[in-house]
């Protein structure tokens, strides 16, 4: 049945130019497998961009989205189930094509966004067909198609953490505070284990839905915020022991395991600094952002042409939040760990060849330490970066943005169980008059 179908779509397909090789043969999904996932058939078939299609095809009906969209999630189990079959048997591509009776779902793999869901033959000639035509393919059809907007992504992640905040705590007694901490080690644990920054696990966040009735909520976040409280030290400035009553308590009834079967219905593609920083900021720090991204602006310290003159490796930073946004605390920790990265590498070329490093005149200088390119992000985290702010809720964010910037960074660099540094985080409360002057219009001061 599912060869069937998955033959009568690639005969869809020679229609629109496609000049499929004949000796292709749908391959199986799974060894022995004994879900409902069977006697799905497969077959990867390259794109004009170099990139490539994975079409399946399964046994029933596709899973329904329109439910999930209610509940503030991305995806269905079953959705979840193709995606770590595919990951099981080392399947990879750019794009997912899911085939069903009379349905198809068109999936972007990386993003893990649902493009298309066509859930009639009509919908699947006028609205799928025509972006798989060979030469619209060839234009950019697929790459060109609109994506998710980060606001898009923002607001939905911000909702659906308040939905589950909101039972949770309501359930418990927890108070608005201890909830967001909570939900903050949940999304890091997620992103250090997205990014590569934190251990490998058999079952990971995505995975948790398919085995949630076997699985204690509780156990399976004990395992993941204890090596990122200790060995990473990524869950900064609060109590391990607090924290895991709070698990503990609240996997009790049974809402944590259903908190994290709909967790891991989330799309992977939530879980970036830019969107946390959109989802979790208040409306002032969100406008400050935005006007900050249109001028490009940077803290008065890297404000320089003069690059080769400053010591990229010692000189530091301080960036004042409520002024800045969130926009520029990101750019800053972008643009410090290229410089430190760049200035670590011209370290080593410079031991390699028995140079001293440094500034070679100044003899009474101290020497720059050791640093490893990979760990560039950590140095500046550590050393170089000092974020103000007079609002604890918004130092929370800063926390937040900082240690997930640095997960994608050390996830760019390659770099492995990398312990992070207490942040520099100043939370002050400036004098009221100071305030009023930098705030009031020039018309009032008059």
């Amino acid at each position: 049945m599912p060869e069937d179908r998955l033959q009568h779509f690639l005969s869809l397909l020679s229609h629109l130019g496609w000049g499929l090789n004949p000796s292709s043969r749908p391959q199986p999904l799974g060894g022995r497998r004994r879900d409902d996932l069977a006697s799905a058939r497969w077959l990867a078939l390259s794109l004009p961009d170099s990139q490539s299609l994975i079409v399946l095809a399964i046994a029933g009906r596709l899973p329904a989205l329109g439910e999930a969209y209610k509940r503030y999630e991305d995806f269905e189990p079953g959705h979840r189930a193709v995606l770590r079959a595919l990951r099981d048997q080392n399947i990879s591509g750019h794009y997912l094509l899911l085939i069903g009776e009379n349905e198809a779902q068109l999936l972007d793999l990386e993003l893990e966004d649902v493009l298309i869901d066509a859930v009639s033959r009509a919908e699947i000639n006028e609205r799928l067909l025509p972006l798989l035509d060979l030469q619209a393919l060839a234009r950019g059809s697929l790459s060109a198609f609109p994506r998710k907007q980060l606001r898009q992504r923002a607001r939905e992640l911000a909702d659906w953490t308040q939905l589950w905040s909101t039972r949770i705590g309501g359930r418990m007694d927890l108070s608005t505070g201890m909830m967001a901490r909570l939900f903050e080690w949940l999304h890091l644990a997620r992103v250090a284990e997205r990014n590569g920054s934190g251990p490998r696990y058999e079952q990971c966040f995505e995975d948790f839905a398919a085995t949630a009735r076997g699985t204690s909520a509780r156990r399976f976040l004990e395992d993941r915020f204890r090596p990122l409280h200790g060995q990473w030290f990524l869950l900064q400035e609060s109590s391990l022991k607090l924290m895991l009553d709070v698990v503990q308590q609240a996997g009790k009834d049974g809402i944590l395991d259903d908190c994290l079967a709909s967790y891991a219905m989330l799309s992977s593609g939530k879980f970036t600094a830019e969107v946390f920083a959109e989802a979790f900021a208040d409306d002032e720090l969100r406008h400050r952002s935005w006007r900050s991204s249109v001028t490009g602006e940077l803290p008065e310290e890297l404000r320089t042409e003069e690059d080769e003159e400053r010591d990229w490796l010692q000189e530091p930073v301080t960036l004042d939040l409520d002024r800045a946004g969130t926009v520029v605390l990101l750019r800053t920790i972008d643009v410090l760990t290229e410089k430190v990265r760049g200035a670590a590498l011209d370290q080593l070329t410079a031991l390699e060849r028995g140079e001293r490093p440094g500034q070679q005149l100044d003899l009474l200088a101290l020497e720059p330490e050791d640093i490893a390119p990979q760990e560039a992000a950590r140095h500046v985290l550590k050393n170089l970066l000092t974020v103000r702010t007079a609002d604890p809720l918004r130092a929370a964010l800063a926390r937040l943005l900082m240690l997930t910037r640095a997960c994608e960074w050390h996830r760019r660099f390659e770099a492995r169980e990398v312990r992070f540094p207490r942040l520099r985080l100043d939370v002050e409360t400036p004098a009221p008059a100071e305030m009023v002057m930098e705030e009031m219009p020039p018309a009032a001061m008059n």
